[in-house]
């Protein structure tokens, strides 16, 4: 083969594999303080630097004997009023998923908000899925975040956080994806046909 044929080969395969998504799925099963759990996924996408899907669900969990119980919550993407955001703040990256507003007993209508904190400035973490990412706490802003890297609160109080240990996870897909390989191997067999056919 060629040395023109041969680059002609490796162009069409980046070509082909280049039609892998650039997006990751993390999901979480977090264990919240006082009785609570958050399940669910959001995709990142690696490119943009943002959450283009997410639907999360918070269990009910009681946040202090005065205020009482912090109800259930679901965040969804597909959800009216539910938004997600993306901030680096002192040196930290977070994740905050928010529903409009909700209507608790204790006091006005307000956002109910669900954040995640990275503990690294930036999101390039998120790019590449690994089986367990753990959640670095936030030591400078204790405020939007708490030392386990999860928040769940109305706006933001009553809040409570994540116990220890709190992690997300992505399992890695094959390279290359399915969809690009027949096109792979689909270029080198017509590149082969060509030489054959030539050779003829």
């Amino acid at each position: 083969m060629s040395i023109t044929r041969f680059l002609t080969a490796i162009l069409f395969s980046l070509w082909a594999t280049s039609g892998q998504t650039a997006s990751v799925t993390w999901t979480m099963d977090i264990n919240l303080e006082n009785s609570g759990s958050a399940i669910g996924s959001f995709v990142w996408d690696s490119e943009l630097n943002t959450v283009t899907s997410w639907d999360i669900t918070v269990s009910e969990g009681l946040t202090s004997v005065l205020i009482g119980v912090l109800p259930g919550q679901t965040f969804s993407s597909a959800s009216a009023g539910h938004v997600s955001n993306t901030y680096i703040q002192g040196g930290f990256s977070f994740i905050n998923f928010e529903t409009d507003d909700v209507t608790y007993w204790y006091g006005p209508d307000r956002p109910r908000h669900f954040r995640l904190g990275f503990g690294y400035d930036g999101f390039d973490v998120l790019d590449t899925p690994v089986e367990a990412l753990l959640l670095i706490g936030d030591t400078l802003n204790k405020f939007p975040v708490t030392k386990t890297g999860v928040t769940d609160c109305g706006s933001c109080s009553p809040s409570r956080s994540g116990r220890p240990g709190s992690v997300l996870s992505a399992v890695p897909a094959p390279v290359p994806l399915p969809g690009a390989l027949p096109l792979t191997l689909l270029g080198f067999a017509a590149l082969g046909f060509l030489h054959r056919r030539r050779g003829a």
